[in-house]
């Protein structure tokens, strides 16, 4: 029989040794093999081209299933370095649900149900990304294609962009995509409001569950933009 607290006590001692050896900070756990955990852990941000970590919100949803039915008992817990959230079922959307101030990058989720268990699952997210590119406080020329440029330390998984006139759409995390001619809100005779969003993500397959889990950790980060009128 496997208990979270002697689990997660193994953990720390785990942590705590490689930390003084190095580590890429991603584990895939440990389970029972008899639950589908399905898990987001998502990033927003507080204001435009948030910067610090304290400057986001994360979001937790984690879908646990047992032979297809929905496991609404037990204890669902996400960790990371500000601490733990304990995650609360959500019987309209049939999830677990919880939220933490700030964006820790690195996270890790538990699950007990009775003897159905998914422990150590460790994945460190993508790091903050920020605008670099256009200038926020000019506005934009819609009558030319722009280029978007972002400053991040380390390639993402996936990423994707979108604008209030552009679904998102998936790009490559280089720090730099060219938008195309009417992905921006634009009117021949006034400026418009306009907001650009990059998300970035990191996803890890855990071990011992049932086929099609994964935990994944997103990132998201926005910029507002002016778009002057293009007289057409």
């Amino acid at each position: 029989m496997h208990s979270l607290s002697s689990t997660r006590l193994l953990a720390l001692v785990g942590s705590l040794a490689l930390g003084a050896c190095g580590s890429d900070a991603v584990d895939t756990g440990s389970g029972s093999d008899t639950l589908l955990v399905d898990a987001d852990v998502e990033a927003s941000p507080e204001l435009p081209n948030a910067t610090a970590d304290v400057d986001f919100t994360t979001d937790f949803r984690i879908r646990v299933r047992k032979d297809g039915v929905p496991v609404s008992t037990g204890e669902v817990l996400v960790s990371s370095a500000d601490g733990d959230v304990a995650l609360t079922w959500d019987p309209i959307d049939e999830e677990w649900r919880g939220a933490q101030g700030g964006y820790w990058m690195e996270y890790e989720v538990h699950v007990t149900s009775g003897d159905d268990f998914l422990h150590g699952v460790r994945l460190t997210g993508p790091d903050i990304h920020v605008f670099t590119s256009p200038d926020a406080s000019a506005p934009i020329d819609a009558t030319v294609p722009l280029v978007v440029e972002w400053a991040r330390e380390h390639e993402a998984d996936t990423a994707s962009i979108e604008s209030r006139e552009m679904d998102a759409v998936s790009i490559a995390d280089t720090g730099s995509f060219e938008l195309p001619l009417g992905t921006l809100r634009s009117s021949p005779d006034q400026a418009e409001d306009e907001e650009l969003r990059i998300v970035r993500e990191s996803r890890l397959t855990p071990s011992g569950a049932v086929a099609g889990s994964e935990l994944r950790v997103r990132i998201e980060n926005r910029v507002e933009l002016v778009v002057a009128a293009t007289g057409l």
